[in-house]
C-alpha cells in the first residue's frame, strides 16, 4: 500500500515542470493580448484622425454627430448586456440619476469636442 501512494502522489520535479509550463503558456497568452492590444490602439487612432479629417472636410453639425454616436452606442450596448445577461435597469432612483447626468455631461463633451476640431486648422489633407 506504501508503494502504490508513494508512485501516485507527484514529484517534486513533475510539480516544477508543470508551474514552468503554465508560466510560458500565461507569458505566450499575455504576449498575444499585447499584440492585439497594439494593433486596436492603431486602428482607433487612425479612425479618430480620418474621422477628424472628415469633420473638416464636410462640416458637420456636431449635433447631429452627437445623435448618430448615441444611437451606435445605444445599440452596441444593449447587444453586449442581453449577451452577458447585464439588467439594464439601474437599481435604484439615485443610479438613475448618477446615469442620466453621466450621459448628460458625455453628450455635452463629445459636442464640445467635435466642436473644437472644425475649429482646428488642418493642412491639407489631398
Amino acid at each position: 500500500k506504501e508503494n502504490a501512494i508513494i508512485e501516485n502522489t507527484p514529484s517534486e520535479s513533475d510539480l516544477l515542470i508543470k508551474k514552468v509550463n503554465e508560466k510560458e503558456e500565461e507569458k505566450s497568452a499575455q504576449s498575444v493580448e499585447i499584440f492585439l492590444g497594439c494593433i486596436l490602439v492603431s486602428v482607433a487612432i487612425m479612425v479618430t484622425i480620418f474621422s477628424f479629417v472628415l469633420l473638416q472636410e464636410f462640416e458637420v453639425v456636431p449635433t447631429n454627430l452627437v445623435l448618430v454616436k448615441s444611437i451606435l452606442q445605444l445599440l452596441l450596448f444593449a447587444i453586449s448586456n442581453k449577451n452577458n445577461s447585464i439588467s439594464v435597469k439601474p437599481a435604484n432612483s439615485r443610479d438613475a440619476a448618477i446615469i442620466a447626468l453621466q450621459g448628460l455631461f458625455s453628450g455635452l463633451a463629445f459636442i464640445c469636442s467635435i466642436g473644437a476640431v472644425r475649429l482646428l486648422p488642418l493642412g491639407d489633407v489631398f
